[in-house]
Parts: C-alpha cells; sequence; structure tokens
C-alpha cells in the first residue's frame, strides 16, 4: 500500500517512504513460470498477464513492467521480425532509409493493430488485478530507438552524419 505514493515523491525527487524495487526481470520471470515459451508469452495479452501477476507475487516486484519486447509497435509498420522459443523477438528486416519510406509509414491503431492489442490487454488485466499496489506499466521505443528499429541501428547511427533532417523527422 502506498506505492504510488513512494514513486511519485521519487519522480519528485523527494524521499519516498520506501524505495520502489523496479526489477528489469521479464526474461527470467518467464523462464522462472516455466509454463509457456517466450514466444508463446509474447503473442499472448492473457499469458502476459498470468506470468507477470504471477511473478509480481512471488517476487513481492512493486512494478510489472509489460516490456515484452521491442517490437509490437514496429512490426506493424511493416518492419520484420524472429523470436522462437525463449528467443526473445528481434527485428530482422529494415525498411528503406528515404523520405518516401517515412513519408508512406501507415498510420497505426494500438487497439487493432499486429500484437499491440495483446499488450493492452495484459496491462489492463494487470491494473484490474493489482489496482495501485503495483506500479503497471508498458513500453514504446523511444524517438532514436524506433528509428534504429525501423532502419536498423547501422543505418540510423550513419543518418547522423548523412542525412540529419531525415533523422530528426523520423524521430519526430
Amino acid at each position: 500500500k502506498g506505492l504510488m505514493d513512494d514513486v511519485r515523491a521519487a519522480v519528485a525527487l523527494k524521499q519516498p517512504k520506501q524505495v520502489p524495487v523496479f526489477a528489469n526481470s521479464e526474461e527470467f520471470d518467464v523462464k522462472w513460470y516455466g509454463k509457456y515459451s517466450y514466444e508463446e508469452v509474447c503473442q499472448d495479452g492473457d499469458k502476459m498477464a498470468e506470468v507477470w501477476i504471477a511473478a509480481t507475487e512471488a517476487f513481492d516486484y512493486d512494478w510489472v513492467w509489460l516490456q515484452v519486447d521491442d517490437c509490437f509497435e514496429i512490426e506493424p509498420l511493416g518492419v520484420g521480425t524472429h523470436g522462437e522459443g525463449d528467443i526473445l523477438r528481434a527485428t530482422t528486416k529494415y525498411l528503406s532509409v528515404t523520405r518516401a519510406t517515412l513519408d508512406s509509414l501507415p498510420a497505426i491503431d494500438p487497439q487493432k493493430d499486429g500484437r499491440m492489442p495483446e499488450k493492452l490487454k495484459a496491462i489492463r488485466k494487470c491494473r484490474e488485478h493489482f489496482g495501485d499496489d503495483a506500479c503497471i506499466v508498458g513500453s514504446c521505443a523511444g524517438p532514436y530507438s524506433a528509428v534504429g528499429l525501423l532502419y536498423g541501428l547501422e543505418e540510423a547511427m550513419v543518418l547522423m552524419f548523412s542525412n540529419p533532417d531525415l533523422l530528426r523527422d523520423t524521430c519526430e
């Protein structure tokens, strides 16, 4: 109880009553739970919620961090991804680094596109289960990370020099 007050205090650079523990443990948690492979979990909101609820309760985590993989919002844009068994899903086939590519990116709807609805379902279920007794968070690639996931990391790094305007616009 009072976890969210402690989180708010820490964010405001004040001293919380108790320091929240935010474990970066998603791969461990899935392996520990042992019922599903990582690839099975990342496809199904019910399984995501089941695993993260069990781990949060077993290890008394203060947060449920549904950072399952970096591809949820990238896949619907046409980037190729691959994951299997207990190996995290990763980007494999990138989009062409051109203004035309950027201009043609589709608008995506997190309620409908790709695996995003499953992740939102897991967040909802965890929130319903824990209320304010755990900090429930999802994830989304930051601007530069999204460029690396979209075009590939090497291409994103080269863009800093070869076409900084495209890099900036893609980040936006």
